[in-house]
C-alpha cells in the first residue's frame, strides 16, 4: 500500500512556466505541499483545474482558471479525466491510502463516480472536511508547527 497526497494547486505566479512545486504561491498550496513533504508519502501530486494531476517537478504554466468558477458539468468532466489520470500513473484506488490535502470540490466528484463504480471508499481520507476555508489554513498550519517543532527537538 502506497500513501499518496493530494494539493491543491491554486494561484500561480506571473512567471508564464515553471514547475509546479515553485509556480503554484497561493498560501494553501505552499503550506499543503509543505505539510505533505513531512508526513511521509509515496507520492504528491497536485490537482489543477488546467492540467489536472500534476507532478511537483512538472512544468507548467500559467492559470487563470478557478475551481469554483467551473460549471457543474465542468467540474464533473474534471474529475472524470483527473480520476483517469490517477489511474494512469498505477495508483490503486482501493488499496492505496489517497490523502486530499484539498477543499471538497477537488475530490467529491471523483468519490462520486467512485461510488457510482462500487469502489471501497476505505483508505481515502479528506482530513479537511467540514472545515472552511481559513480553517483549512489554520489546521495545516497547526499540523507543521507539531511536525516542525518535533523535529526542532531531535
Amino acid at each position: 500500500m502506497k500513501k499518496i497526497i493530494f494539493v491543491n494547486a491554486c494561484k500561480t505566479k506571473t512567471e508564464e512556466r515553471g514547475l509546479a512545486k515553485e509556480m503554484y504561491v497561493g498560501q494553501f498550496s505552499e503550506k499543503a505541499y509543505r505539510y505533505a513533504t513531512k508526513i511521509s508519502p509515496d507520492k504528491i501530486y497536485f490537482l489543477s483545474t488546467a492540467f489536472h494531476v500534476v507532478e511537483p517537478d512538472q512544468e507548467v504554466g500559467k492559470v487563470n482558471k478557478q475551481f469554483k468558477d467551473m460549471s457543474a458539468t465542468e467540474k464533473k468532466e474534471w474529475a472524470r479525466i483527473t480520476l483517469n489520470q490517477i489511474r494512469e500513473k498505477g495508483i490503486d484506488i482501493e488499496k492505496d491510502e489517497l490523502i486530499f490535502l484539498t477543499p471538497k470540490g477537488y475530490w467529491e466528484g471523483i468519490v462520486a463516480i467512485l461510488n457510482r463504480e462500487g469502489k471501497s471508499l476505505g483508505k481515502l481520507k479528506t482530513p479537511l472536511i467540514g472545515l472552511a476555508q481559513g480553517e483549512q489554513i489554520g489546521w495545516i498550519t497547526d499540523r507543521l508547527k507539531e511536525l516542525e517543532g518535533i523535529a526542532h527537538e531531535n
